[in-house]
């Protein structure tokens, strides 16, 4: 985030990433990071820019969009009691991984995150009344798998949450409309409220550490 810290000064190239200092734990540098390594990977590969980042705009107002959906479903809550998993593929599995650190950080919650694919082999045996499942969903060539996998859970007793392109037609939360190797730009969203309202309903503070720091020091 600082190119100037210890860090920036001793890497041989520093791609500073821009998100500003935030009380509450928020999704800036997982946003940022996503957002600038496919500007990397585009610039790599002798693909045009521009047309990438007209779509990044288009991304950038999608969030915003889906950030006060997401604040305003009040009604969409995680269960405290349950073994809770968040499950995507491809590109959004980003997304689950940042969700779980943000309900392990803001919420001092416990969670995990698998790949849709590795899910089925072994873990889908937790399926049933126990779990509650957000699975991540964005328009491509294997959301109809995940899919699969959620319905899957439901009938096993478990609850899901399904956070989804608006394409689909499904989803607690829906999202405009967004390329999926965007879309962990966009569908990180709805986490991150399920997150602070976690937060709230355990009487924890949201951005206020018990433990951690916001830049680790010590190991």
């Amino acid at each position: 985030n600082v190119a100037k810290s210890a860090l920036g000064r001793r890497a041989t190239l520093a791609l500073e990433l821009g998100a500003d200092r935030s009380q509450y734990p928020a999704t800036q540098t997982h946003i940022n990071s996503v957002a600038l390594l496919l500007a990397v990977a585009h610039a790599a590969t002798d693909q045009p820019l521009a047309g990438f980042l007209a779509a990044a705009r288009g991304a950038a107002e999608a969030l915003e969009t889906t950030l006060a959906d997401s604040f305003a479903r009040s009604e969409i809550n995680l269960d405290p009691q349950a073994h809770l998993i968040f499950l995507a593929r491809g590109p959004s599995l980003a997304s689950a991984r940042q969700a779980t650190l943000m309900v392990e950080e803001v919420a001092g919650g416990g969670a995990a995150a698998l790949s849709a694919a590795e899910f089925r082999h072994g873990p889908i045996e937790i399926a049933g009344p126990a779990l509650q499942a957000v699975v991540i969903e964005p328009h491509g060539p294997t959301a109809a798998l995940v899919e699969n996998l959620a319905a899957e859970l439901e009938r096993a007793g478990a609850r899901v949450i399904r956070i989804a392109d608006a394409r689909l037609g499904r989803g607690d939360f829906r999202h405009p409309a967004v390329a999926e190797e965007l879309a962990p730009v966009v569908n990180i969203a709805p986490a991150q409220a399920l997150a602070y309202r976690a937060a709230v309903a355990a009487g924890r503070q949201p951005g206020v550490f018990l433990r951690a720091q916001s830049v680790t020091r010590v190991e």
